[in-house]
């Protein structure tokens, strides 16, 4: 049923440290990757939703790697149970308990499952609430995937029709309930990017797009308010004294990004990152425009501070246009001091430039760091191209995922971590002065994904990056494990 642990490469050690990928075989199709500590070791499992036979007969099922004490990982068989039919979203979290758990969501309520022995016990119901979630797919099962996640603490977030459900849990087992309501007939989906559901037994797919919202400190009192975007607006829930939040709105915030025109055409797209970027503890706010077609793409950033009373600069502190993609905005802690950096990824995109991409399965991709109280320089700090994987199948399509900003050596600091061409990841060093770009100081041979997702490591370890293949017929049920190690360090 299984195969495990097969060490697929390392190489280019520099700064004594090695990437090693492991290689894990699910005994299904490979559907989403839930990670946890289920059995309370201390280690970090990694759960898996996976699909046995074909439609109509698909079975759909939950299984779990578990991490060894040597860092490698067993598939336990007797970890396996079947998803119930009514079930359309899953995740994974402690939600207040001393161990992880497999969360799993249908629209009357959330179940849970928790592991004895590494055994499953039998689905419990966590809480009733009603959300958007309809009926689910005989043959498919999504991930929330939800960055950050739809769990803060003991507190939960439901996603409802025009509202968010907060619930919180007192740790014996109650639950309290509250709604707050969006403005503007804001319909709400787990997950950033669109997903389809069947309604009931009909074949009506109806698609809903996802306003992000998000949890953090905006006015300086140590909680953590909850925040809302949608299109160019903001709406900020300042969480009470006692936990809980009001119905509307404390605060709203209109970043007026798009042009009438672009608003008329609907020619823009928006995205927002929120952290605290200038060090002073409050939240603030990144916002990217991408605009104009094939022949003038256009990418505009905007940095909005917060004040501290839930409100933002009304004019952004600083501005950059550029021609080409940039977008795909990120905040990383490059240096260990106060205040996240502002990563802005840009790729020249034109006629010309695409027929070069499809020519040469590379991309020139400039990366530039805004720093609060330092500026940004006028030159791109780092250029290179960036190999890609592109397919055709179905009309050209970007197969390589995006860089993964996370700390894998252990180190403290943010590193980076491309994919290159079809086969190969390489792993960058994240410096006190941003990116070593100058040359990568481990590599490791892997196919790529655009499934891919970075995982906090154990204590002190740095993180992990997993990634498995929905999609490519050969590794529907491979699952690779990326770390990095000392170097002459002994890995299963």
């Amino acid at each position: 049923m299984c195969s495990l642990v097969c060490l697929v490469g390392a190489a280019s050690p520099v700064f004594g440290v090695e990437l090693d990928s492991l290689e894990l075989e699910a005994p299904g199709r490979l559907r989403a990757v839930l990670p946890g500590d289920f059995d309370g070791d201390g280690r970090n499992d990694l759960g898996v939703a996976y699909l046995t036979g074909q439609t109509p007969l698909t079975e759909r099922k939950i299984g779990v790697f578990w991490q060894n004490e040597d860092g490698s990982y067993t598939f336990g068989t007797d970890s396996v149970f079947d998803i119930p039919d009514s079930v359309a979203l899953l995740d994974s979290s402690a939600i207040g308990f001393t161990r992880d758990r497999i969360l799993l969501l249908d629209y009357e309520g959330i179940d849970a499952v928790f592991f004895e022995n590494r055994a499953p016990t039998p689905l419990a119901r966590l809480v009733d609430v009603e959300s958007v979630v309809f009926h689910g797919e005989s043959d498919d099962v999504t991930h929330f995937e939800l960055d950050p996640p739809l769990f803060d603490g003991n507190q939960l977030f439901v996603p409802q029709w025009g509202k968010l459900a907060v619930l919180e849990c007192d740790g014996s087992g109650m639950w309290s309930q509250a709604q707050v309501r969006i403005p503007q007939q804001a319909y709400y989906l787990a997950g950033p990017l669109r997903h389809s559901f069947r309604i009931s037994d009909q074949s009506l797919q109806v698609a809903l797009t996802t306003p992000l919202y998000e949890s953090g400190d905006v006015d300086g009192d140590g909680r953590k308010d909850l925040l809302v975007h949608r299109d160019e607006n903001l709406f900020v829930y300042l969480r009470r004294s006692d936990g809980g939040f009001d119905e509307w709105p404390t605060a709203a915030a209109h970043f007026p990004l798009r042009s009438d025109e672009e608003k008329e055409n609907d020619s823009a797209r928006l995205s927002m990152v929120l952290g605290d970027i200038d060090g002073d503890g409050v939240i603030d706010v990144a916002a990217n425009k991408l605009s104009g077609g094939m022949r003038a793409m256009q990418g505009a950033t905007s940095v909005f501070l917060g004040i501290g009373d839930g409100s933002f600069t009304e004019k952004p502190v600083w501005s950059l246009e550029d021609s080409g993609y940039a977008s795909s905005l990120s905040l990383v802690d490059a240096d260990s001091e106060p205040g996240k950096e502002l990563i802005i990824p840009n790729a020249k995109i034109g006629l010309f430039e695409l027929s070069r991409i499809a020519l040469s399965g590379s991309i020139s991709l400039e990366i530039r760091t805004f720093k609060a109280g330092r500026g940004m320089d006028d030159e791109a700090e780092s250029s290179f191209d960036f190999d890609v994987l592109l397919d055709y199948s179905g009309g050209a399509q970007l197969l390589s995922p995006d860089p993964l900003y996370e700390d894998f050596d252990g180190d403290g600091l943010d590193d980076l971590l491309l994919s290159r061409g079809d086969a190969l990841f390489e792993l960058y060093r994240g410096t006190k002065s941003g990116f070593d770009m100058s040359a990568p100081i481990a590599s490791v041979s892997a196919p790529v994904s655009r499934s891919l997702r970075a995982l906090p490591g154990a204590s002190g370890v740095g993180s992990v990056a997993v990634i498995f293949y929905p999609f490519d017929e050969k590794r529907t049920h491979t699952l690779r494990v990326i770390r990095s190690k000392a170097k002459g360090d002994r890995l299963p």
